[in-house]
């Protein structure tokens, strides 16, 4: 807590920088895993990701959780094409690839809309989307379809669209995964890609999704996890490196 002339501070616990999973069909048939969220709630967890189980299981979980919080807490998950991507309910929208294809941004904004709309009714705050790296790599493992396409002219405006669909209706949007993960053929769930092109070509191609997110008023960028030497030498992934971040 540092005080700053002309500057409020106020002091919260470091427990308030954790967010970690929460999963719903866990939650309401296994009364020790309950306990542990519980208990993690009061020693001031700043919000949960959600992940497995039903879309009703979600919103009990959530509502239940959020009662017992002092501080409110920030619930997010993943739902690039709808709740469907984590649980089971909700509708399943097509894949960014395919709103790509179609080339009608209005549409995009309108489905981002939707998944918006159906996050917030189960107590969901923070969708962690769009995608916004640039499938420039056919052979990609694990971005593909999750990407709106191949081109800057592909990707641009859904970015931008999806970003004010989802938070014109008061859910946070996520730009990820920083600072681009599209040309790789390691999923980085598994091994750590290392993307090897100069600064001039990332800032040509990589980045430039993300700076057009934070045109659009973006709340939040998720760091990928990828070693980039030509920001950081030092081998560590973007999700760890102080340079990146």
């Amino acid at each position: 807590d540092i005080g700053v002339t002309g500057v409020q501070t106020c002091a919260l616990p470091i427990s308030q920088l954790l967010m970690p999973s929460l999963h719903p069909g866990r939650y309401s048939r296994e009364e020790e895993y309950r306990t542990q969220c519980l208990r993690l709630v009061e020693e001031g967890v700043g919000g949960f990701c959600v992940f497995q189980g039903t879309m009703e299981e979600a919103a009990q979980a959530i509502a239940e959780l959020q009662a017992c919080a002092d501080i409110p807490l920030l619930f997010s998950a993943d739902y690039e094409h709808g709740l469907p991507m984590r649980l089971e309910g909700g509708t399943d929208f097509p894949h960014a690839m395919a709103l790509g294809v179609v080339r009608d941004p209005s549409l995009t904004r309108s489905i981002a809309g939707a998944i918006a709309r159906e996050a917030a009714a189960i107590g969901v705050h923070w969708n962690l989307a769009p995608v916004c790296d640039v499938n420039t790599n056919a052979m990609n493992p694990i971005i593909n379809t999750r990407s709106f396409g191949e081109t800057l002219g592909e990707v641009l405006p859904h970015v931008s669209a999806w970003i004010q669909g989802t938070q014109e209706h008061g859910v946070a949007a996520c730009a990820k995964h920083f600072p681009g993960h599209g040309d790789c053929t390691i999923d980085s769930h598994r091994e750590l890609p290392v993307l090897e092109h100069s600064r001039e070509r990332l800032s040509s191609v990589e980045l430039v999704p993300f700076l057009s997110a934070i045109r659009s008023d973006v709340k939040s960028v998720m760091m990928g996890h990828l070693a980039v030497p030509a920001f950081d030498a030092s081998g560590l992934p973007a999700s760890l490196s102080s340079v990146l971040m």
